[in-house]
């Protein structure tokens, strides 16, 4: 799909069409060039076909929603080998489908989308302590409440949890993105921030919009002169409830598994808390059914993610369990029916119940959308719409 690498702006519309050989960095760049931009997520080499077909999360999504809820038309081939541009007036049941799982259904080759007219400024913020797993725990605690205020949608915020400097401690760092007036953050943080330690490790990066993407891409949004780096790696998801949040008794049994357990890894982990629902969120403001997305109503998308020793193959046993073991800390102290889900841009092909998890309430649908457009399942992956 590297061949299909167009991107049309059109600022007086507010649109664009978007070929899915692009890269989000290679989005983010030619949107902004016109002033625009849509949601979509940090890391500048994937590829925006499936980040947009699957759901497209980022820091911009409490403010614009998902990439997918931007799309207007999406243009494709189907297994029978016609080529179509479905939208919602002219096939609204397939283009329902086509936002939350299209590579089931066909070979997307571009997606139009409605964009918005780009922030003029963003802080992208850092605040870090070394906590021992109680503190941590209260910290996420204190996180998980600050976030059902009536925060602005301009915040954009995670908690990522890292290998301590000592055995039962973790590495805890708030960070994000804010794209309200500069001289604002401080005011809107500070509930959260009271809650935390004194003194933490603090970095703020003030400028442009498109200054700050390329802040949280690392440093680049070129996917062309230099490579994507490499990884052995195997990552979880875990979309917690809005209307049912984590217990006090799973988070400390998590922060103490991290601790404890990833402090005596050999694997390279990072666990990110990332902030998808709450007051004023443009995501959950969407109806449940208004797409094949199935999550709407979640607070949290929380990501598991170990790489291998060196980041060389083969990936390690322990470093399933580990990872496993890190979810199962969270899940088996919770109620028996907790209604958690996951998100399937984190894909997991080891997810044994994937179709409930991934898809929801809509995987029947999806079941009869594929009865129809591919009966004999041309596009066959393993987390993908099977009849």
């Amino acid at each position: 799909m590297s061949k299909f690498s167009t991107i049309s702006v059109n600022s007086t519309r507010g649109t664009a069409i978007i070929e899915t050989g692009n890269r989000l960095g290679d989005v983010a760049t030619a949107l902004a060039e016109k002033g625009r931009a849509i949601p979509h997520g940090t890391c500048a080499f994937v590829g925006i076909g499936g980040h947009a077909a699957f759901g497209g999360f980022g820091f911009t999504s409490r403010m614009w929603g998902l990439t997918l809820d931007t799309i207007t038309a999406v243009n494709l081939v189907l297994a029978n080998g016609t080529i179509k541009r479905v939208t919602q007036q002219n096939n609204a049941e397939l283009f329902w489908g086509l936002r939350g799982s299209a590579p089931s259904f066909g070979i997307v080759t571009s997606y139009e989308v409605k964009s918005f007219q780009a922030p003029q400024y963003s802080t992208i913020f850092q605040y870090s302590w070394n906590l021992n797993f109680t503190t941590a725990a209260n910290g996420i605690s204190a996180f998980q409440h600050f976030v059902q205020t009536n925060i602005s949608s301009q915040l954009g915020a995670e908690i990522t949890l890292g290998k301590g400097s000592t055995n039962g401690t973790v590495y805890f760092t708030l960070g994000g993105a804010w794209y309200g007036g500069p001289q604002d953050l401080n005011s809107v943080l500070l509930p959260f921030l009271h809650q935390m330690p004194s003194e933490p490790r603090i970095s703020l990066k003030r400028g442009s919009y498109i200054q700050g993407v390329t802040e949280l891409a690392g440093g680049s949004l070129d996917t062309k002169s230099v490579p994507d780096s490499r990884d052995t790696f195997y990552a979880k998801s875990l979309m917690t409830p809005l209307n049912s949040a984590m217990s006090e008794t799973a988070i400390r049994a998590f922060t103490r598994y991290l601790a404890v357990t990833g402090f005596s890894s050999k694997m390279e982990w990072f666990i990110q808390i990332e902030l998808y629902g709450g007051k004023n969120s443009a995501i959950t403001a969407v109806n449940t059914d208004a797409t094949a997305f199935a999550h709407r109503s979640s607070l949290f998308t929380m990501q598991f993610y170990a790489s291998s020793p060196g980041r060389r193959p083969p990936f390690p046993l322990s470093g399933f369990s580990f990872v496993d073991g890190a979810v199962n800390a969270i899940t088996s102290n919770s109620p028996a029916n907790w209604p958690y889900g996951a998100y399937i841009n984190y894909v997991d092909d080891r997810l044994a119940d994937w179709q409930s998890r991934y898809y929801g309430g809509h995987y029947e649908r999806l079941q009869a959308l594929k009865a129809r457009y591919d009966p004999h399942n041309l596009f066959d992956f393993p987390t993908g719409i099977t009849k």
